[in-house]
């Protein structure tokens, strides 16, 4: 065997002991005497990869998925150093909660030897340590680590005959599966898995999370849990692929690629707890495009969606074209004041002429600019009028704005903008591992940027029923990295019933976890991650300007508050419950720190501009006061109404809309040959009668 020396930890003087342990102290005083700023935050070593110098893809995404979770990863090269029971321990001397191998390594006898592999399983036994192999292709014949690691309970894996994709979770272990649990997920194409082989007498203390089913309809096991005193051991069979080292994390994130990374991310949230980014209620909205508060809205019944929102345990919210600001029913604005749990209104634009938040080419800054702020005075109008409060959140007509235009929204205090596109227009997606895989996108004008989903199972303009059999495997995959399911829908969406939405809202409501439907206003103030620190204190970080915190830990703690700011527009003021708060701005990031007591709230705020802008401001164009004076968006927006209110419930009507959606080019030339006809026959007429004047 190669001898090997370990030059990653050296022993610690008592001197060395007493400056690592300095900043915990002083936290502690600063919590007992109420300091609102940290002397020091104090994080350890967290997790630990064994690899060598040839790393797989698993064994990166290892790495990656560690840091995109906020966690310190500790590398050791078995080639090159010997594993002791010291580098399993972080720097206070408590084991490490993870630690990965790659099956692939340890074949070598030189990287790990008897003695190391007994201190591996006595850190798993008695410390506690949670470890994840990563198997290939063994024969039981075949000694491996992992036959050594789980005594002899997992002796091999090998290549199913399997070719399509699925994926069976276990509805035994939601503390490991989380959202995913009990679900099936299948995809078109080859397995890429393998099936992990248990001994005939394999104990009671194996747990079977994930399994897939092979060609003869046979579940085989691909990710399992070994029990081992106080740790597990985790077994994941599957072969590398892909790694995170050249690949955007959010490209892996889905069924196809689910072995890859999913049971890994499985792996450190249920083995780091709350030391990793996260957030513990999921959160859910449905909102309804277009409709003005009148019943019935075309399709939309606003008393029958209460009845199934009571019914079925969801929220609706209404994106609101500010143009209708003084449109409303009296009876639909009771239901919305009486039931501010159920029904909610954020901003759809102002005119929504079209694309109206369009290419700047098409559509200058300053219209866009001029847009937003008539659309504010429109909806502090509609709130005077009806008394329903607005949401600040912008829903932009036909597809998002460029990303100038975002900074105009921050500008003037909206929250975020929420769309079904997650790159604003003439914009580059960035190439950043993690981009997409946070509850909100920052990348522009640290503007909170919000994906939402189409409703499923139905067309717009069909004829069909939608579908009760919906997927709800994209809702988990929001869910799990703590993304609010938003789903949008327009008026046609209940052209088969006001119940259309049950459905899907039961199965989402059947996810596990706590799921928490609400108005994106209230999403947006509860849009955080948190993680805690070894020395008890919480990052958090936000993305709204909004914040709603509580401490429902066993004590009073001390949040690091930090969210993206650039500055690019400038801070007004910070506020917490209301009193103006002490903040720092320096790397991009806004800093607050601020000591919550046991079982109490705070309420953050950021605020860039106190008022809206005065209408005066812009003298000229359509902008002199809120009132309707285009005539070519009054003829649009009335059509909308024929459309939506009328042609859309009956059958010859949608025949019409479906014509000139679906068919758009045989629908111009219908339109444009009718045109001709009635014009030949107008033309024909004053003939005849200019023939018959004379005579």
């Amino acid at each position: 065997m190669v001898r090997k020396t370990c030059v990653l930890v050296e022993p610690r003087s008592g001197f060395m002991r007493f400056c690592e342990l300095l900043p915990v102290w002083l936290l502690s005083l600063s919590l007992l005497f109420g300091l609102r700023t940290p002397l020091f935050a104090v994080d350890f070593y967290d997790t630990v990869l064994l690899t060598t110098s040839l790393q797989g893809s698993c064994d990166i995404n290892f790495q990656k998925i560690s840091e995109h979770y906020g966690l310190r990863c500790k590398v050791i090269d078995l080639s090159t150093t010997a594993l002791t029971d010291s580098l399993l321990r972080d720097e206070n001397g408590e084991y490490l909660k993870a630690a990965f191998i790659n099956n692939y390594t340890p074949e070598n006898p030189a990287y790990l030897d008897p003695n190391e592999i007994g201190i591996l399983k006595e850190a798993v036994e008695t410390g506690g340590v949670s470890l994840l192999v990563l198997t290939e292709e063994i024969t039981n014949s075949r000694e491996s680590l992992l036959k050594k690691v789980t005594d002899n309970v997992i002796i091999g894996a090998t290549n199913p005959a399997d070719s399509s994709t699925d994926y069976v979770i276990s509805d035994s272990f939601p503390e490991i599966t989380r959202e995913f649990t009990g679900l099936k997920l299948s995809h078109a194409g080859p397995q890429t898995d393998l099936a992990i082989t248990l001994s005939p007498n394999s104990a009671s203390n194996i747990d079977i999370i994930v399994s897939a089913t092979d060609d003869s309809s046979k579940l085989y096991p691909i990710f399992g849990r070994y029990r081992k005193g106080k740790g597990s051991i985790f077994i994941l069979g599957t072969k590398n692929g892909k790694s995170l080292q050249n690949t955007q994390m959010e490209e892996l994130y889905d069924t196809q690629h689910f072995s890859k990374i999913v049971p890994i991310m499985m792996f450190l949230r249920y083995s780091s707890g709350d030391e990793v980014w996260h957030k513990e209620t999921d959160y859910a909205n449905l909102t309804i495009d277009d409709p003005f508060l009148v019943e019935p809205y075309g399709n939309l019944e606003f008393k029958g969606l209460l009845t199934s929102m009571q019914t079925h345990d969801f929220h609706t919210t209404i994106a609101f074209i500010s143009w209708n600001y003084d449109r409303s029913n009296p009876k639909v604005v009771r239901l919305f004041l009486d039931y501010p749990d159920r029904y909610s209104i954020a901003i759809h634009g102002n005119n929504h002429d079209h694309y109206e938040f369009y290419k700047y080419s098409k559509v200058p800054l300053k219209e866009q600019q001029k847009d937003i702020i008539q659309a504010l005075h429109r909806m502090e109008e509609f709130k005077k009028l009806t008394g329903i409060p607005y949401d600040k959140i912008m829903i932009f007509p036909h597809g998002i704005a460029p990303a100038k235009t975002l900074e105009l929204l921050k500008r003037n205090d909206f929250v975020a903008t929420v769309n079904n596109q997650d790159v604003p227009l003439e914009t580059k997606r960035p190439e950043s591992t993690f981009y997409g895989m946070e509850p909100a996108i920052m990348d522009y004008a640290n503007f909170a940027l919000l994906k939402r989903r189409s409703a499923q199972g139905y067309r717009m303009w069909s004829f069909k029923k939608a579908k009760s059999d919906i997927d709800v495997a994209p809702y988990a995959f929001d869910l799990f990295i703590d993304k609010p399911v938003l789903i949008l829908a327009h008026q046609d969406f209940f052209f088969s019933g006001i119940d259309a939405f049950n459905s899907t809202a039961d199965k989402i409501n059947d996810l596990a976890g706590e799921i928490r439907w609400t108005s994106l206003g209230d999403i947006l103030k509860h849009l955080y991650l948190e993680k805690t620190n070894d020395d008890g204190s919480v990052d958090v970080r936000m993305y709204g300007n909004k914040l709603v915190l509580s401490n429902k830990s066993g004590s009073k703690r001390l949040y690091h508050i930090r969210k993206k700011e650039t500055l690019n527009v400038p801070i007004s003021k910070v506020t917490i419950n209301g009193v103006e708060a002490n903040y720092i701005v320096e790397n991009d990031t806004l800093k607050v720190d601020e000591v919550i007591p046991l079982g109490e709230s705070i309420e953050l705020e950021i605020i860039y501009n106190e008022e809206i802008p005065s209408i005066a401001n812009f003298p000229t164009g359509s902008l002199r006061n809120i009132r309707k004076s285009g005539f070519t968006v009054w003829i649009l927006r009335r059509f909308s109404d024929l459309r939506d209110i009328y042609l859309s419930t009956n059958r010859p009507g949608r025949a019409i809309i479906s014509l000139y959606y679906i068919h758009r080019r045989t629908a111009l030339r219908i339109a444009g040959a009718c045109g001709l006809i009635l014009i030949s026959v107008i033309i024909f007429a004053i003939v005849k009668v200019r023939g018959q004047w004379k005579e």
